[in-house]
């Protein structure tokens, strides 16, 4: 049996495009500060990353509960990666 054309995947549809390096890097990020974007920033080149999303604790596990809400740290977190390409 042999392939024609259209048995082949076209590789510009967005169903056969290549998997995508995600990563995520959690952290209390009370408040979140430029140490966090510089440490997330180098992770991600290392590790060629598409994409870093950096996700607060909400209940940290090795301390006492965060000052601010995870609401308000996750809000301190989106502003902060805002147009920080490959943070999120």
């Amino acid at each position: 049996m042999t392939a024609n054309c259209a048995d082949k995947p076209d590789l510009n549809s967005p169903m056969t495009a290549l998997p995508r390096r995600i990563g995520m890097l959690g952290g209390t990020f009370d408040p979140v500060h430029i140490g966090h974007l510089r440490g997330a920033l180098e992770v991600a080149e290392l590790l060629e990353l598409d994409e870093l999303r950096l996700t607060p604790s909400a209940r940290p596990p090795h301390r006492d509960m965060p000052s601010v809400t995870a609401e308000d740290r996750l809000a301190m977190v989106q502003s902060a990666v805002a147009g920080v390409s490959p943070l999120t």
